[in-house]
This record gives C-alpha cells, sequence and structure tokens, in this order.
C-alpha cells in the first residue's frame, strides 16, 4: 500500500489519480512484461505522478468525490427502477395491470399469437465483412463488435445473440448495420410495435 504525509501529498488525490489511465498504463505495460501479473515494489517506485499543490489536490480530490457520491446513488436509482419495472412488467404482460383508451374505455381482449405470426422474418445474420475504416456498425451477440464498409440490413430490427454465454440477449437496432452470424435477426411486420415484443421478450427470460 501507499502511505502519504498528506502534507505535500493528499491520500485522495493519489486514489483518484490511480485511476488515470496515465497511471493504468504505467503499470499495465510492466504487468504484459511478467508472468505472474504483477509489479514489484522497485518498479512502483519508478511510476511518475503530476503533482500539483496540495490546495489544488484538495480540490481535485473533492471534486471527483463528490462525482463518485452522485455515480453511487445513480447506480441505486437505476437498481430501484430496474426492479420496478420487473414487477411492473410482470403485472402488464399477465393482464393484471391494464390501460385504457384515450376515451378511457377498455382495450379489446388480448389475442395469443406465435412469434412466426407478427414476424416477417427470423434469421441467422449474414454480414461478413469487417474492418477499421466502415462507417456501418457490425453486430454481435454483444452489441458492436467493428465497423464495414457495407450493410447488409436497414430499419429497426430486434437482435437475439444465439449462442454462447450470452445467448438469449436482446438489443433492438435501428439504421443501416451488418450482422453476424451468431445473431439472430427478428424482423416483425408494420402492425406489431417492436417495443412491445421486445420487452415481451425480456419478460421471457430467453438467456436462461
Amino acid at each position: 500500500y501507499f502511505r502519504c504525509d498528506n502534507i505535500n501529498l493528499l491520500n485522495l488525490y493519489v486514489e483518484k489519480y490511480f485511476n488515470t489511465d496515465f497511471f493504468v498504463n504505467q503499470y499495465t505495460r510492466v504487468m504484459a512484461q511478467s508472468t505472474r501479473n504483477q509489479v514489484p515494489i522497485s518498479m512502483q517506485r519508478t511510476f511518475s505522478i503530476k503533482l500539483p499543490t496540495i490546495g489544488e489536490q484538495t480540490k481535485i480530490a473533492t471534486f471527483l468525490t463528490a462525482v463518485d457520491e452522485k455515480l453511487t446513488q445513480l447506480k441505486k436509482k437505476k437498481t430501484l427502477l430496474e426492479q420496478y419495472k420487473k414487477g411492473v412488467m410482470q403485472k402488464l404482460f399477465s393482464q393484471e395491470l391494464r390501460f385504457k383508451d384515450d376515451n378511457n374505455q377498455d382495450f379489446p381482449d388480448w389475442q395469443e399469437k406465435t412469434l412466426g405470426d407478427v414476424a416477417n422474418s427470423i434469421s441467422s445474420g449474414k454480414s461478413k465483412t469487417k474492418d477499421c475504416i466502415g462507417e456501418y456498425p457490425l453486430y454481435g451477440s454483444t452489441g458492436i463488435i467493428g465497423y464495414s464498409s457495407k450493410y447488409d440490413y436497414c430499419g429497426i430490427n430486434i437482435l437475439i445473440a444465439r449462442v454462447g454465454a450470452n445467448a438469449g440477449s436482446l438489443y433492438v437496432v435501428d439504421g443501416k448495420y451488418s450482422i453476424s452470424d451468431n445473431t439472430l435477426v427478428l424482423n416483425l411486420d408494420n402492425n406489431t410495435d417492436v417495443f412491445f415484443i421486445y420487452n415481451l421478450l425480456i419478460k421471457c427470460n430467453l438467456n436462461k
């Protein structure tokens, strides 16, 4: 561990500084040369650190701490909202909770259909081209995995990872793009709301 005197160097400033790309790059270069994935003390002593006055260190550390606290609060809110959404989704898709139309009248009873009934097509991605300078995103099971100079798909679709640890993961894409063959493409008809089906599939827990 590192112990600072808090006169010339503030503990909290060092903690924040150690998370910067500049400092991280110093020790990752050393770790890359080691088979034991560690950084010897002797090498740690050679790492450079940018050192403002103690007054400015305090300002920097206080500001970044406040940002960290805000991020923690937002993460807690996100977790609570996700839990709330999950509970509401269960009630909505089980029809325990129903909305009214614009005239405050009940909507008609739901129809039961298969996914094939509302889809124009369900197929595996077919894109093979991947390069570094293309303008069109190439989607795989985890999201964007590269770019391509040409696109094979356009418009809004639901993508479903079909193999590996991410199998069953879902996301919606729009625009012009390519899709790898480890991902299913669900193209829905114009009478079906994409985000309704997307959330319905999330409720089905396809990745379990």
